[in-house]
């Protein structure tokens, strides 16, 4: 999903990059990670939006957990 859905889902959005990831190794239960970073609050609050309709998409093929909005503190 994330590769055939994921850009067109932030491709719209301001002021973002996009990065999926999921562990390279494990068995048992995948859980995919996905981290945006936007240039303000407000457009990280519509994206926040956006992803919290995830939950109501029929034919998603993973369940959605939650959408959370960070302060970056710290960049390299």
């Amino acid at each position: 999903m994330a590769r055939e859905r994921g850009p067109d889902l932030v491709r719209g959005l301001s002021g973002n990059a996009a990065h999926w990831a999921r562990p390279a190794q494990g068995e048992g239960e995948l859980v995919q990670h996905s981290f945006w970073l936007f240039g303000s609050e407000a457009d990280a609050r519509t994206a926040e939006a956006t992803f919290n309709s995830l939950r109501e998409m029929p034919d998603a093929p993973a369940e959605f957990v939650s959408a959370e909005v960070c302060e970056v503190i710290s960049a390299m």
